[in-house]
Parts: structure tokens; sequence; C-alpha cells
């Protein structure tokens, strides 16, 4: 994961990736053949559950608010930690360390701005789904170095409104050419949320008020960036559903090297 403070623009690096960071530049100097996996933001992390940053809070009407830091039109990377991590590193270890030369690979298979993450939600659990811009609202108890964490993170991703990968990953083109079989987050919010929150011991799906079907994932005056210009976009992700959007599900997206790949000196020791 990136060490922001690396890019020279006044960022915090946040102490759980900087951390990584140090480890990734550590075998880097090792010259081990490896590839480094930058993984976005897990569609499991939602719950309605008093958890910070990522609490889906029911309301008294039966919709949900989601209040983050992040700013309502900047892009984040999202993706489904259960359903596509493993197939997507196990295409990466077939492809062999050959084929990535040391490179980091961006594990996100969409790029939605919180308004956009809301409405894909919305339409996803069939209830009105809000987004609030606003710090970070810690009800639990937590450790001290995930509240530090958090604290940063509000700042740098936040205030500052550093990209998430740092400014020079793109996404989610390369982790779709790997693994097309993604689950977006709206296929997230309709299939598993409410089961997990079952499983929370949470009743919320049984009083009856689901059904709301929500407008267009994209509506509202949101830009919505960096979608359609993307092979394969779409907003769900079963077979059978057709395309209202004007999207088309192309073939794979083929990855390319990065610029520091092409480098004809470029080896897996390199900074």
């Amino acid at each position: 994961m990136p060490d922001h403070s690396v890019f020279g623009r006044e960022w915090r690096a946040l102490p759980l990736w900087s951390s990584k960071f140090a480890i990734e530049n550590y075998v880097r100097q090792l010259g081990i053949p490896a590839t480094f996996i930058y993984t976005g933001i897990y569609n499991n992390n939602f719950t309605s559950l008093p958890y910070p940053l990522f609490q889906m809070e029911l309301q008294d009407d039966g919709s949900f608010v989601w209040q983050a830091p992040f700013h309502p039109n900047d892009p984040l990377p999202w993706l489904d930690a259960e359903h596509d991590i493993g197939p997507a590193l196990l295409q990466i270890f077939k492809m062999g360390p050959s084929h990535w030369k040391g490179q980091r690979v961006t594990m996100a298979f969409e790029r939605l701005t919180p308004l956009q993450a809301c409405a894909r939600f919305s339409r996803g659990v069939g209830r009105p789904v809000r987004y609030v811009h606003g710090e970070i609202d810690i009800k639990v108890s937590l450790p001290s170095g995930y509240r530090e964490q958090l604290a940063i993170l509000q700042e740098t991703l936040g205030e500052k409104r550093a990209p998430y990968f740092g400014p020079e990953l793109e996404y989610p083109r390369e982790a779709r050419g790997i693994w097309e079989g993604y689950r977006g987050l709206e296929e997230y919010a309709r299939e598993v949320f409410p089961d997990e929150e079952f499983a929370n011991g949470l009743r919320w799906m049984e009083d009856g008020r689901n059904g709301f079907e929500g407008g267009d994932a994209d509506a509202d005056g949101v830009e919505s960036v960096g979608m359609a210009s993307v092979p394969g976009s779409r907003p769900i992700t079963p077979g059978g559903v057709s395309q209202t959007n004007g999207l088309q599900i192309t073939s794979a997206y083929t990855p390319k090297s990065h610029p520091e790949g092409m480098g004809s000196d470029f080896f897996v020791g390199s900074v």
C-alpha cells in the first residue's frame, strides 16, 4: 500500500499503509521476485453496526446513511474481498513473477465516488442510501494504532483529498483484465449485505421496507468518473442483464506493463 508522504505534497503517511510500503522496499532491495498487490476498499467493510468509517447507519424510516470524510465527488477504488481477491490472486500466480517484474497491481474493480457508491448500494439493497460528508464518527473503543490510522486518513484522504493509491496508479482496468467475474458494489448490497447483517443478529431486512428501486446509479448531477471509458464497465455482474446505460461488455483488457517495467534497465530491485 502507498506511503503518501513520499509524494512531496505535504500528505501524511497512513501508519498501517506505510509499514507495508516499507516491507515492499525491503523486498525490492533483496531482489526477490515479487508482485505487490494494492487493494481498494472492501465492499464487505459496510455494516450497520456502529463501527467507524464504513457504518451504513440504519435510520428510523428504514433508509441508510453513510458518513465519511471522503469528498463526495472524489473517486475511490472498490472490490469484494470475499468474492474476488482469491480468483484474482490465482491468476497472478499463474502468470508468474516474470510477467509483472516487481510491479504494483491495483486490485480494485470499480471506480466510484461516495455518491455513486451510495446510489449503487441503494439500488442493490432496495432502500434509500444517503451520503454525509463529515468527520469519522467513532462510537466504539478502538486500539490506539487504529485510531491514529483513522485520524490521518481523515486528514490525508479527506481534508487534503489525496488519491487513495496516490497520484500514479491506474484502476480498475488492470484488475478487470486479470479477473472478469468480479462482484460489484450493487450486487454485493443486493445479495450479500443482508445475509452478513442477519448473521450479525440484525433483522432490519424482515421489516417489509425493501423494494426501493432508486434511480440512475450515476444520477443527481454526479459525474461518472472514468466509467464509460473503461471496457467491460457494468453496474452489476449477473449474466443476462441487459445494458441500458450504453456500456458494452467487451473482451478482457490485457494490462500492459507499468511504465517502470518498460525500461531495459528495470529489475525487481529497482526503486
